[in-house]
């Protein structure tokens, strides 16, 4: 299976907080190899502020990005760059319509 993470979703798994649990239990499949997994590459400075909000101090930053980019480097989570055809995509995706069944907003002109 495909997935792609967000930003909130990689913090749920480097911090302690609501849904954590069940982002652990999504991080032992992606150990697994049970997904085939895709992040832009701008989650990781996403990541990063979020980590310097919640943590004191440079080091504790740096161990749980580390995690991050083990997980990047072993190939379990593939990072994008992002590029602009894939931002019109991505537009044009937000403005499907979805007949009240998802979280894409159909208020796109």
């Amino acid at each position: 299976m495909k997935l792609v993470l967000d930003s909130s979703v990689i913090v749920k798994f480097l911090l302690q907080e609501t849904l954590s649990d069940k982002a652990s239990v999504l991080l032992v499949g992606i150990g697994k190899g049970a997904y085939e997994v895709h992040i832009p590459s701008l989650a990781c400075y996403e990541v990063l502020g979020v980590l310097s909000r919640h943590l004191s101090t440079q080091e504790e930053i740096g161990k749980h990005l580390s995690s991050l980019f083990r997980l990047i480097g072993s190939g379990a989570i593939r990072s994008h760059s992002v590029e602009q055809n894939l931002l019109n995509e991505a537009a044009e995706i937000a403005c499907m319509d979805t007949y009240g069944q998802g979280h894409i907003s159909s208020q796109c002109p």
